[in-house]
């Protein structure tokens, strides 16, 4: 565990009877007299999975809740000196944790989920030599006058009538940020390589049908694509 970087815990369990999007799952982190839960997710295959932010350095204690039952312990390492934490608001200015000051300076790659592994690969070695340090995506597929290709496969399984069914999530989708050609998983996955940089996911909209979603009873966005600590 490191200051400022995701910490996973991954436990095997059977398939969820009805939604695969709203589970009972939890986990309390401790550290320094400070509590905070986080939600967790199912995954695919049996697996689910809790994702925490450790906001600082310190030893940790843990207590997962619900579909699964587990504790254990994790020392947190402090974070290195060119990571500062979270950015957020902090009077008319934005701030990161440690009190040093964030200037947004931004680009859009709205359509970086829906293209081919090359393409991706070429606007992240592009991102490297950029200046920005803050880049939006959208996380639903939108059509542009010169962009209307499907992506390998969607957020969410179709229903038998055509409709999206918010509470069967593709788990190839939201596992790794974009599959590869042909749905494969092992594809490229634009968003660790976006983190150095910043990352603020885009509403769905201009694709028919997604743009209209409704969301299961637990929120919006599914939990896995949420930055765990990420404020939105």
């Amino acid at each position: 565990m490191r200051q400022y970087e995701m910490f996973e815990l991954s436990f095997q369990g059977a398939q969820p009877e009805g939604s695969f999007a709203d589970i009972g799952l939890e986990a309390a982190f401790c550290c320094g007299g400070e509590e905070k839960v986080v939600k967790g997710f199912y995954a695919g295959d049996g697996v689910y999975k809790v994702r925490f932010l450790p906001e600082k350095a310190g030893r940790y204690s843990w207590k997962v809740t619900g579909v699964a039952e587990q504790e254990g312990e994790a020392l947190c390492e402090s974070a290195d000196e060119s990571c500062h934490g979270m950015v957020g608001a902090e009077g008319m200015h934005f701030a990161y944790e440690d009190g040093t000051l964030f200037y947004p300076f931004g680009t859009t790659v709205y359509a970086l989920m829906h293209q081919e592994d090359r393409l991706v690969a070429q606007t992240m070695e592009s991102l490297k030599a950029a200046p920005f340090n803050k880049v939006r995506f959208c996380v639903f597929p939108k059509h542009y006058d010169f962009n209307h290709n499907e992506p390998p496969c969607f957020a969410f399984e179709k229903r038998e009538d055509g409709s999206w069914d918010v509470d069967r999530p593709c788990f190839a989708f939201w596992e790794i940020g974009a599959a590869g050609e042909d749905g494969d998983p092992g594809g490229s996955d634009p968003v660790p390589s976006l983190r150095p940089v910043g990352l603020c996911c885009h509403a769905p909209e201009g694709q028919p049908g997604l743009s209209g979603l409704s969301a299961p009873p637990s929120g919006g966005v599914p939990q896995c694509v949420v930055e765990p600590g990420q404020r939105v």
